[in-house]
């Protein structure tokens, strides 16, 4: 029966590599790792969570095991267990080592930065789940093991920068000292966890990376600020999706305030200009005087939204009929003109010969040119007259002289003293068709060239796109 007790406490008592065998002599747990007897000390199993403290010859005297500490006392086999209630996001000292105690109460071993009371990260858990590290008063503390003591890190040469350690960085100032309190602090922004998360140069906004480094932010909404061409919107309101919202001081994202039934701003409480504002995490389309209108139809630019009982946003679209408006073209398909040579005969036609030089033509003589009633004659521009220069230049090849002086010589001996000055119609020469008529090559267009696209329209009043065909 002893022996079968003996068993059990083995096997109860057994982790990964690690085993706890009852001595009767001593009336104590043994604890071995893969069958060696554990030493004065702290002991982590890391594949079970669980930690070891044992003395001479390997004894264990505590473990701490799904965040309970369990203490064991000399010819006990069951130990008593114990939560750190009143001990919540701080660290403990247990067998002169430091271990952090969460929320619950419950000692927490797991590697990473763990927060104070104030939501602060504050605490460092090493592999071996003990504290290895703490931030207080602004100093940065390193765990001594062989002094028992904290040290504090001289971190001078980091004064107005960022120190960074394991994955969180943590910005210096000016008296060398860690600063917590959340806002700017010059270029770089400390987040409600107490750690640099954002740095502005001047030109440029960008995250803090878990190595300390920098990486720019994308235009648009990263985690709760706004960044609008590379840079942290602050004390502002910025549209996103054709919603209003306003950033504070900090760049962090605020919502609008509803007061005597309109959207007010957050920081001064003025009314805003027409438009959708995010507010009591709803969404209000008002007018130009920040009034909400409930149960209507608000129009923002032409274009209608629909309001319930409390003024805010409805899921479903105003009715109206689409006002489209033509935007870009998408896509463009150009087709050239299609042609093709054919033979075509040689018409008859006539050749006009007009003089090379400007001739100095009498317009009397010409005038007396003029047909009589009833015969007929070639209204040139159509608007039935006959006038020596246009109809009557028939005749200028009868009525003209080369040079000023012979046409002056006329002009005296004759009463005439109105003149033209214009090259000559001299002959027109025609060219009848031949008995075998000829051809000639020649290109004709069959289809004229001409394109085709697609083209983004928009609805004027609710939005809505498409895209067409043209």
């Amino acid at each position: 029966m002893e022996k079968k007790q003996k068993k059990q406490a083995e096997l109860a008592g057994r982790e990964s590599g690690y085993t706890l065998t009852w001595n009767d002599n001593k009336g104590r747990f043994i604890c071995k790792k893969n069958g060696s007897k554990l030493n004065n000390g702290w002991s982590f199993d890391s594949s079970k969570r669980i930690a070891y403290c044992t003395g001479k010859n390997g004894y264990l005297y505590a473990k701490i095991k799904d965040g309970k500490y369990y203490t064991y006392t000399a010819n006990n086999k069951k130990p008593s267990s114990k939560v750190f209630k009143n001990k919540k996001n701080t660290i403990i000292r247990l067998h002169k080592k430091n271990f952090y105690v969460g929320a619950n109460g419950l000692i927490n071993l797991n590697k990473g930065w763990k927060l104070n009371n104030n939501g602060l990260y504050t605490y460092y858990v090493k592999k071996n789940g003990t504290v290895s590290v703490k931030i207080t008063n602004g100093k940065f503390r390193v765990w001594n093991g062989n002094n028992t003591r904290w040290d504090k890190k001289d971190l001078k040469k980091y004064k107005g920068k960022i120190y960074t350690y394991n994955e969180k960085s943590f910005f210096v100032n000016t008296n060398g000292n860690i600063s917590r309190a959340m806002g700017w602090q010059g270029s770089y922004f400390i987040d409600n966890d107490g750690c640099v998360k954002y740095y502005d140069d001047g030109s440029t906004s960008y995250r803090i990376t878990k190595n300390g480094d920098i990486k720019a932010l994308k235009d648009g909404w990263n985690d709760d600020v706004y960044v609008k061409n590379g840079k942290i919107q602050r004390s502002t309101i910025v549209k996103s999706s054709g919603c209003n919202y306003f950033v504070d001081k900090n760049g962090s994202r605020q919502d609008f305030k509803v007061k005597n039934n309109q959207i007010v701003r957050p920081d001064n409480s003025m009314a805003v200009s027409s438009g959708i504002y995010a507010a009591a995490g709803k969404k209000y389309p008002v007018d130009n005087k920040g009034k909400i209108q409930k149960n209507s139809t608000v129009f923002i630019k032409n274009k209608a939204y629909e309001t319930v009982s409390d003024g805010s946003l409805s899921k479903q679209p105003a009715n109206h009929v689409h006002l489209w408006k033509a935007g870009s073209v998408t896509e463009q398909i150009d087709h050239k003109a299609k042609t093709k040579e054919v033979q075509i005969p040689v018409k008859e036609w006539d050749e006009e010969v007009w003089s090379e030089d400007i001739k100095h033509v009498c317009l009397n003589c010409v005038w007396n040119k003029k047909p009589k009633q009833g015969e007929s004659w070639v209204d040139i521009n159509g608007d039935g007259k006959w006038t020596a220069r246009k109809e009557g230049q028939i005749y200028f090849k009868d009525f003209c002289y080369d040079s000023a002086s012979d046409l002056e010589a006329h002009q005296r001996g004759t009463t005439h003293g109105q003149a033209a000055y214009a090259k000559v119609l001299l002959d027109t020469i025609h060219h009848p068709t031949a008995d075998e008529p000829k051809y000639e090559t020649t290109t004709v267009i069959t289809e004229q060239a001409r394109s085709e696209y697609y083209q983004d329209y928009t609805c004027r009043v609710c939005g809505e796109k498409n895209e067409r065909f043209c």
